[in-house]
């Protein structure tokens, strides 16, 4: 009996001495990559404006045109995908109703869902 109570403190104790530190440690990633976010769109954002000017700075020059078309191009389909995976995980989020310390946006934005 002395034997097996210290077995179960060894693995019992783990448990309660992580437990804290590691939901701050996922809070704080989850907390870091809510803040990238709007930088990414950002940066999407700017990419397609950055393309909407080479388009209109070379109006004579064709293949300077194409250039600005695909930075325009794929300002968009980046703006779309960042915009898409952040709406399929608030949807996910309210869907299976996953409570968290730090949302993504707050509950008025998806509650109508």
């Amino acid at each position: 009996m002395k034997k097996i109570i210290p077995f179960f403190i060894f693995l019992g104790m783990p448990f309660f001495v992580y437990a804290n530190p590691t939901t701050n440690l996922i809070a704080k990633i989850g907390g870091w990559i809510d803040s990238l976010i709007p930088l990414a769109v950002s940066v999407a954002l700017l990419y397609f404006i950055w393309g909407i000017a080479l388009f209109i700075r070379n109006a004579g020059d064709s293949t300077a045109r194409e250039e600005g078309k695909q930075h325009m191009m794929w300002g968009i389909v980046g703006l779309f995908v960042i915009i898409s995976v952040w709406g399929l995980v608030l949807f996910l989020n309210a869907t299976l109703d996953i409570q968290n310390e730090s949302e993504l946006v707050p509950p008025s934005v998806y509650r109508g869902l």
